[in-house]
């Protein structure tokens, strides 16, 4: 159900997670969130997708709370606001602070989809079949001799939501 959900209300799609939480209006899901444990520890949990199907007034802090009282051992969540698409608000107004700012970066673009960046380093190329190589030309060089072309962001706006903070 998240996966559909998910396909369907966020702008990036699905994504694989820890937790899963949702909110339900007549027993249909009208709000997703996708936790993920960022380390062994399980103490910093990230939040990789929050979305709705319509609108939901404190759906984001219910679903936080929901967590607060289901997810044992972590203190905190940290997100990202990508700024081509959210000035960061939502997370503001629901309890976030910001913890930093990311510069803009790139992705490939790659038939009409984009691909991280970390898929195209110089190990891929000396090694895939698929990719021309070039000895002693750059990731940059090798990308453009393949018709990779990056695609730039405009940057990230890092939050988090301590647990401790929220319970005073």
């Amino acid at each position: 159900q998240a996966k559909k959900f998910l396909d369907e209300n966020h702008i990036q799609g699905w994504t694989s997670g820890t937790h899963y939480l949702a909110l339900l209006h007549h027993e249909q899901p009208v709000a997703v969130m996708v936790l993920k444990k960022t380390d062994k520890t399980g103490l910093v949990l990230r939040l990789e997708r929050f979305a709705t199907s319509a609108s939901v007034p404190g759906g984001q802090s219910k679903l936080i709370r929901h967590a607060e009282r289901t997810i044992a051992g972590w203190e905190a969540l940290v997100t990202f606001a990508d700024l081509e698409v959210s000035d960061g608000n939502l997370y503001e107004q629901s309890g976030w602070v910001k913890d930093g700012e990311l510069p803009p970066d790139y992705r490939y673009a790659i038939q009409g989809r984009r691909e991280h960046k970390f898929n195209y380093r110089l190990r891929r190329f000396s090694r895939d079949p698929a990719l021309r190589y070039e000895e002693g030309k750059t990731e940059k060089e090798l990308a453009a001799l393949n018709g990779l072309w990056r695609v730039w962001d405009s940057g990230k706006i890092r939050y988090k939501y301590d647990r401790r903070q929220s319970q005073k």
